[in-house]
This record gives C-alpha cells, sequence and structure tokens, in this order.
C-alpha cells in the first residue's frame, strides 16, 4: 500500500512503496478475484511505481522500516 508522509515540522514529505517483482502488473483490487488470488500486502509491482527519478528526489530502497530510514533522515537535518 502507497503512503505519502509529511513532517510537521519541516514539511518534508516522503513516498513509501512497498516494491515487489512478484506483484501483479496493474494490479486491480475490485477484478473479481477471488481473496487467496489478490496481491499480499500491498506490494507494487516497479513498473507501477509513481517513485521514478523524474518524480522523486534521493530514492532510497530498503529491506528494512522504511519508518526508521525516515526518522533517520529527518534526524540529519
Amino acid at each position: 500500500m502507497r503512503q505519502f508522509i509529511t513532517d510537521l515540522k519541516t514539511g518534508r514529505k516522503f513516498i513509501v512503496e512497498p516494491i515487489s517483482e512478484h506483484a501483479y502488473r496493474n494490479a486491480d483490487w475490485n477484478n473479481g478475484l477471488k481473496e487467496s488470488d489478490k496481491p499480499k500486502g500491498g506490494a507494487i509491482h516497479p513498473d507501477d511505481s509513481i517513485i521514478t527519478e523524474k518524480t522523486c528526489k534521493n530514492i532510497t530502497m530498503t529491506d528494512g522500516s522504511p519508518y526508521s530510514v525516515i526518522e533517520k533522515l529527518l534526524k540529519t537535518t
């Protein structure tokens, strides 16, 4: 599931997207699939991501918690 996060103190904005090569391209959650066949965990296929070099600065990929990465970035400013 895509999330938009804004730090109220600094106004910095972050986009968090769980990316998976195994997520369905152009996934439509209301397309009549059985619940067991729907993409799990809200992951987004890389080709469907809105995070690109054109739309975002300082793109970071992490295997851990994106929130701890955001927290560290905010502490360095």
